[in-house]
């Protein structure tokens, strides 16, 4: 599927998808901030450099580091047929 008609572009009828990164913020990845159902994972108690502190999707802000995730999932089954490939936004 081909989205070039509405993403890679900060202009109106595009989606509006930002992400704002503070690069020289660190934290320690914990359990307790892991956002996945299974909490197993390499990186668990290792500092990593920079820190999202706000998501939007389509115009929606999704996830503010404050408030956490905001709203219930959303998003389309994107099928590629090129790669035979399946993804959730």
């Amino acid at each position: 599927a081909r989205l070039d008609y509405c993403i890679g572009l900060i202009k109106v009828g595009y989606d509006a998808d930002f992400v704002v990164w503070s690069p020289d913020l660190i934290h320690v990845i914990s359990e307790d901030r892991i956002q996945h159902k299974n909490k197993i994972t390499p990186y668990l108690g290792r500092t990593l450099n920079g820190v999202v502190q706000k998501t939007d999707v389509a115009g929606n802000d999704v996830f503010n580091r404050q408030r956490g995730f905001q709203g219930e999932p959303f998003g389309e089954i994107i099928i590629n047929l090129a790669q035979n490939q399946t993804s959730k936004l």
